[in-house]
């Protein structure tokens, strides 16, 4: 039998208080593609840019939901 194969799933977090916490494990998990994230508090997404520099940092909640790219 022929195995299929997924495509990687691309996640968005908004609102990194306790979605911080999920961070790691989406951008570690070898199903996630890209983890774009999101939080009003310009102090969280620069530890966010610092600590997990592979996460894409969005400027807006609008734009997470116009990003075609977010699964």
């Amino acid at each position: 039998m022929e195995e299929t194969k997924l495509e990687k799933l691309n996640v968005a977090l908004v609102g990194l208080g306790f979605g911080m916490s999920f961070l790691p494990i989406y951008l570690d998990h070898p199903d996630v593609g890209e983890v774009f994230v999101y939080d009003p508090q310009p102090a969280v997404l620069a530890k966010v840019r610092k600590t997990y520099p592979a996460a894409r940092i969005c400027s807006s909640f609008e734009e997470i939901l116009g990003n075609a790219r977010v699964d």
